[in-house]
């Protein structure tokens, strides 16, 4: 029984303070000068829910459903506190960002040296400390990371936790840079996550509490926005 198998045990124990889902401190936004692309709902939006539902197994799909009740209120005093215990378990193993930035729409992972836009380079300068990461694959989000208030220990890896059919994020200009989606892990946790459905569901539905963040709208039924948060 891996780790988020036996956490999952204590959903219902009732043993752990409530969480607290207030002050996300989204920031919808991005700091280069390009338009935003349309979030593609046929691909990666809410019209994907039920067909995700499906793909899901019934482990991942209660898990999911605890955090759509989480955030709509609907959860039951027990139901609270075994995601504190899921949230406790994990503390300290992974590292979120402090707030959702969009750093770069229309950045995609590339293999080559990145340039930033002349504009946003401007900007980083005099509002942020320390150099943009220019580096080829994973340098912008590296940066949205940085943005998002969060400093990635070393040694560690940075994750994309939305990495596979029907939305990746490292070929989405809306999704590569954006800190929501982002999480730094040692490298045994991160390959870890790449084998464990449970693990990465888990990741996901904390982003969604902190951060309002569903781009595979699967979280709640609410409007989205075309960046992936529920609307307003």
């Amino acid at each position: 029984m891996n780790l988020t198998e036996s956490t999952f045990e204590s959903f219902h124990s009732g043993r752990l303070p409530s969480l607290d889902t207030g002050g996300r401190g989204v920031i919808h936004f991005s700091w280069d000068s390009h338009p935003a692309k349309t979030l593609s709902r046929s691909r990666g939006g809410v019209g994907r829910l039920v067909e995700m539902q499906l793909a899901l197994c019934e482990k991942e799909q209660s898990l999911v459903g605890l955090f759509f009740r989480i955030v709509d209120g609907s959860a039951v005093t027990a139901e609270k506190d075994g995601l504190s215990a899921l949230t406790i378990a994990v503390d300290g193993l992974f590292l979120f960002p402090q707030r959702a930035v969009l750093l770069w729409s229309g950045c995609v992972r590339q293999e080559h040296r990145y340039d930033f836009p002349a504009g946003l380079k401007a900007k980083w300068k005099t509002q942020c400390s320390g150099a943009l990461d220019y580096r080829m694959r994973n340098g912008p989000p590296n940066s949205a990371f940085k943005i998002g208030q969060a400093t990635k220990p070393n040694g560690w890896e940075l994750d994309h936790i939305y990495d596979e059919e029907p939305l990746w994020s490292a070929r989405n200009g809306l999704h590569f840079t954006q800190s929501a989606g982002l999480v730094a892990m040692p490298r045994h946790a991160h390959l870890r996550r790449h084998s464990d459905a449970m693990l990465t569901w888990l990741l996901r539905g904390i982003a969604f509490v902190k951060f309002s963040y569903d781009p595979l709208g699967v979280f709640s039924s609410a409007a989205h926005d075309d960046f992936g948060f529920i609307a307003g």
